[in-house]
């Protein structure tokens, strides 16, 4: 990645951190969604991005909705990450990824069995989830 690159991720990961300072909620999952997009962009990976850029909304959503997983332990996964990225690293970085699913596989799947339990209806609980609307 070059350093242009480096540093619109760097801003993004910024913009994690102060959302996770201010405690809101709705910029948290935005900004960190708009991290691993980010990364996807700019790998510019013709295989990857066909993949995953139909899941951009779910990875916002499901940030959304783990939203009581710790937003500052995310940053922290966001910043080894991105350090490892700009060492140029692929092993630290694909380690860093890994482990950065996995600290979060726990919440994501408790929150799968809870809405699949028919208690939560999905409509009343993303009402107040923020949606950005092309103009």
């Amino acid at each position: 990645m070059d350093a242009a690159g480096l540093a619109r991720l760097s801003d993004q990961l910024e913009a994690a951190r102060a959302a996770t300072a201010r405690q809101d909620r709705p910029a948290i999952a935005l900004a960190n969604a708009r991290f691993h997009q980010m990364i996807v962009d700019l790998a510019a990976n013709p295989l990857l991005e066909p993949m995953l850029r139909p899941l951009e909304a779910r990875t916002q959503w499901l940030f959304h909705l783990t939203k009581d997983r710790d937003p500052g332990q995310q940053c922290q996964e966001h910043e080894e990450i991105l350090a490892a990225i700009a060492a140029g690293d692929s092993t630290r970085a694909a380690e860093s990824a890994f482990h950065h699913v996995h600290s979060g596989r726990e919440a994501s799947l408790a929150m799968a069995a809870e809405w699949s339990s028919g208690t939560i209806d999905p409509v009343e609980a993303t009402k107040s989830r923020r949606r950005s609307r092309a103009t």
